[in-house]
């Protein structure tokens, strides 16, 4: 792949060699195989991962999915940001009346995909580093980070990380059956 060889693969801008994004919905739940499981809700799973060139959360259930940056939010302000945009996606059927109502704030993709479509609704999309992290997944260069704390939340929740690695297979990237119905 074209790009600066100082950097890895995964961290380079996806222009230099981007594979084609129409699968990017499926690309990213594989993403999160690489990912910190964090915390989970009745339907939403949380995922972090950071590394000094490229920070980021994904939730996701089976038919939501958003990206964000980290801007070093809480455990509450990311979740608040993900109820906002999981409930667009919910409440609205346009693409424009989600961006006329969307905090944007580090938000990278937001997409729905439907039961039995193949294909999701793409809300938002915004190119940047992060996608190159899908390339680091299948050419073998991205690091797994599985026990990761983001940072400024409390030691004393690691304990709820190793549990959550347990309880879902997914979250230990050893199974790919793993969803938030097991």
């Amino acid at each position: 792949m074209p790009g600066d060889a100082s950097k890895p693969s995964w961290s380079q801008s996806p222009q230099t060699g981007t594979r084609d994004m129409s699968n990017l919905f499926d690309k990213l739940i594989d993403l999160t195989d690489y990912m910190t499981l964090v915390d989970v809700t009745e339907k939403l799973h949380l995922y972090y991962w950071g590394d000094p060139s490229c920070s980021i959360w994904l939730a996701t259930d089976q038919h939501f999915l958003c990206v964000s940056y980290f801007w070093g939010e809480s455990r509450e302000e990311i979740w608040a940001r993900v109820e906002h945009w999981k409930n667009l996606t919910e409440k609205y059927d346009r693409t424009r009346e989600i961006l006329d109502r969307i905090e944007r704030l580090g938000l990278n993709y937001l997409a729905y995909r439907e039961e039995g479509k193949s294909l999701p609704r793409v809300y938002f999309r915004m190119p940047g580093d992060w996608m190159g992290m899908t390339h680091g997944v299948y050419d073998g260069t991205l690091p797994k980070h599985k026990d990761q704390l983001p940072p400024d939340w409390p030691e004393t929740y690691r304990s709820r990380i190793r549990e959550l690695l347990e309880e879902y297979p997914r979250a230990s990237g050893d199974s790919k059956t793993g969803s938030v119905e097991d």
